[in-house]
């Protein structure tokens, strides 16, 4: 072994392998479970929303109208924001 800095390594350098699998087929597996998670979230959110209601005494048509106009300030609204 010499002393000389300037000497190149001899090490055997050889290129890596190309990475498995592509990145249009991770991003648009990334892309699917994103959406199909928050519709499943929001589905879920909902149904467990209308049996609060319904366990609490609300009608059918109260149900209806609670989920169709759900206020801001409530904890469906505040727990759909802060999940999804």
């Amino acid at each position: 072994m010499t002393n000389n800095p300037y000497r190149p390594p001899e090490a055997v350098v050889k290129d890596q392998d190309r990475p498995r699998g592509a990145p249009l087929k991770a991003v648009s597996f990334g892309v699917l479970t994103d959406i199909l998670g928050t519709t499943a979230a929001s589905v879920l959110l909902s149904f467990i929303y209308g049996i609060v209601l319904a366990a609490g005494g609300a009608s059918a048509e109260e149900i209806a109208q609670a989920a169709a106009q759900v206020d801001p300030g409530s904890a469906l609204s505040i727990a759909l924001k802060i999940a999804l």
